[in-house]
């Protein structure tokens, strides 16, 4: 037998002698796969039924003031915008220096109240949409709300409905386990494709 046959066979039989062990690897990384499906699915079928959860009244009603909140609050970031805006001088405005200017004195001397000018630049005095009837109805609206939730009748209340931040926080730790258990998943995939083995 030639060098290089007696290289070959040596070679296969090296090759012969490590199968067992990748076999074996490789039945223990799909057993591990497999074991860290099961437990995702069980986690997943926790965070379905937890997404089903009634809130309480207080905590929905909170929402709904939230959204009222943040209405109101970006729609007084564009006042103040505009505000900033006046204070450019008009070639940067775009404007003709002839131009009535806001926040001049010439604005004061010549004002009018009734015109109700510088609410209709400020606010709009035309379509008032709910951006704008939350920055001028903030609290009326919110007390308002709180009215008709009052008068709702409401099943889902007592000691055995969970308040929204326990809801969150049980949210949030399901979500962090369904996430770390796909990144082990994904770890012992990469880990079988190494060696030529599929998982899949």
């Amino acid at each position: 037998m030639s060098t290089k046959e007696t290289k070959a066979t040596s070679a296969a039989q090296s090759l012969k002698a490590l199968l067992p062990q990748v076999k074996e690897q490789t039945e223990i990384i799909r057993a591990t796969l497999a074991d860290l499906r099961r437990q995702r699915a069980g986690l997943e079928a926790e965070l379905s039924a937890l997404l089903r959860v009634p809130m309480r009244k207080d905590d929905y009603l909170a929402l709904v003031h939230a959204e009222v909140d943040a209405y109101a609050d970006d729609f007084a970031k564009g006042v103040a915008r505009k505000l900033e805006r006046e204070q450019d001088p008009p070639e940067k405005r775009g404007e003709s220096t002839h131009r009535f200017a806001n926040g001049r004195l010439s604005l004061a001397l010549s004002h009018r109240p009734e015109n109700g000018y510088l609410f209709g630049c400020l606010v709009g005095s035309n379509d008032l949409k709910f951006d704008r009837w939350a920055f001028l109805f903030r609290d009326a609206m919110k007390d308002a709300l709180s009215g008709a939730f009052a008068l709702a009748r409401w099943e889902w209340e007592g000691e055995t409905v969970r308040p929204l931040p326990e809801l969150r926080a049980e949210h949030d730790r399901l979500s962090a386990a369904i996430a770390e258990l796909q990144r082990q998943e994904r770890e012992l995939i990469e880990q079988a494709a190494e060696i030529g083995v599929s998982v899949e």
